[in-house]
């Protein structure tokens, strides 16, 4: 009951339950898990950890443990952090596109360019229809000043998924650094009416 709860975005209601699994079973590494999820969703950063800590003590081999503990991580400042845990997933998983991703995001967070190239670059080489790894590429070039590499990447993520508002705001962005004003307000009319 605890896992449609949060499918459904209902946190609160998803943390009651899972509390009920673990009372019945202490041990219950899923819950633990899934009851993190729900506190990184909330925004609850530490309890969060504090549930992953449980998940991994107990399963040390489990991936997505890591990856969701890197967030919270990511999400407190704590870089370091989250990147000793998404490269832990890594090791497990190495074909784990989420982690490979969300390294990037941190590394991007870090001003450390280089490294979340090749984060979203591995995303992209072991799923070529990821297109947020596109989308946050585009960005870490246009922080790096490479506006025609950015609109290449965005231009790639618009043509995985035609309605991501985000990549046309992204590209407008580029379009307008470039000084192409007029192309750049296309893409953020069009970006407003996907909507976010």
């Amino acid at each position: 009951l605890g896992n449609i709860y949060l499918h459904e975005g209902q946190n609160n209601m998803a943390i009651y339950n899972y509390n009920w699994a673990i009372a019945l079973i202490p041990d219950y590494a899923e819950a633990y898990y899934n009851r993190g999820n729900a506190y990184i969703n909330k925004g609850d950063y530490e309890s969060a950890i504090e549930n992953l800590d449980k998940v991994i003590s107990s399963k040390p081999n489990f991936d997505i443990a890591y990856n969701a503990r890197g967030i919270a991580y990511a999400h407190k400042g704590q870089y370091d952090m989250a990147i000793n845990d998404y490269n832990m997933a890594i090791t497990i998983n190495p074909t784990y596109t989420d982690a490979y991703y969300n390294q990037g995001l941190t590394f991007l967070d870090k001003e450390m360019f280089d490294m979340a190239i090749d984060a979203f670059t591995k995303v992209i080489s072991l799923n070529p229809n990821y297109a947020d790894a596109f989308n946050s590429l585009g960005v870490v070039y246009i922080r790096k000043g490479q506006n025609d590499m950015a609109i290449n990447n965005f231009n790639r993520a618009i043509a995985i998924n035609p309605d991501y508002a985000l990549a046309y705001y992204n590209r407008g962005i580029a379009f307008l650094k470039k000084g192409q004003n007029n192309i750049s307000i296309e893409d953020f009319q069009k970006a407003c009416k996907l909507g976010n």
